[in-house]
């Protein structure tokens, strides 16, 4: 999906026999993990500080909360300097190891209905998305009524990072029942 051949994925098990070269630092729960901007959805974009302690909290609470596992499917197309993005399922995915699809947000932006086309190849079991996304989907009516796709994998989508429009979601939940979406609906 990322259409580039400057992708290299390296396997870790080589590596745990070579000296390490530096020592790792030890950190402690209350140690900054990263900062990273808010949106700015509800006024001006803030910095926040994020805990090696409250990003393993909020991992945790996801998980438990969703009852997420090692079977899931995970797709998400929102960049990994989102909150959403590294926490909510990029660090969730690799704390369950499940299968993770990483799409690119441009190509979201581009066509969002590459959303449930996704969803249908990978058969992907849950995702999420800010509210606006749901909102693009639902201006592809049309297309939506005459698609083909097969969302009954799909266990959990989530809207979240913005104010979340009753009236936008019911809308989307309506017209992707087409497409066979079940499940629970956060």
């Amino acid at each position: 999906m990322w259409h580039t051949d400057k992708l290299r994925v390296a396997a870790v098990e080589p590596m745990l026999s070579l000296a390490r070269d530096i020592e790792a630092y030890p950190a402690s729960p209350d140690d900054s993990v990263f900062f990273i901007l808010t949106s700015g959805s509800t006024g001006m974009p803030k910095c926040v500080e994020h805990s090696h302690r409250s990003v393993l909290a909020n991992v945790k609470g996801t998980v438990a909360a969703n009852g997420f596992t090692q079977e899931d499917v995970s797709l998400d197309w929102m960049p990994l300097d989102h909150i959403g993005g590294i926490v909510m399922f990029h660090l969730v995915n690799v704390y369950t190891g499940c299968e993770q699809v990483r799409a690119r947000t441009d190509d979201f932006i581009a066509q969002p209905l590459r959303w449930l086309d996704w969803m249908d190849r990978y058969r992907a079991t849950k995702t999420w998305a800010p509210n606006f996304a749901f909102a693009m989907i639902n201006d592809y009516e049309k297309d939506i009524s005459s698609g083909s796709w097969d969302l009954s994998a799909m266990t959990c989508m989530i809207n979240g990072a913005e104010a979340v429009v009753p009236k936008t979601i019911h809308r989307f939940f309506t017209l992707a029942g087409s497409a066979r979406l079940k499940g629970r609906r956060h």
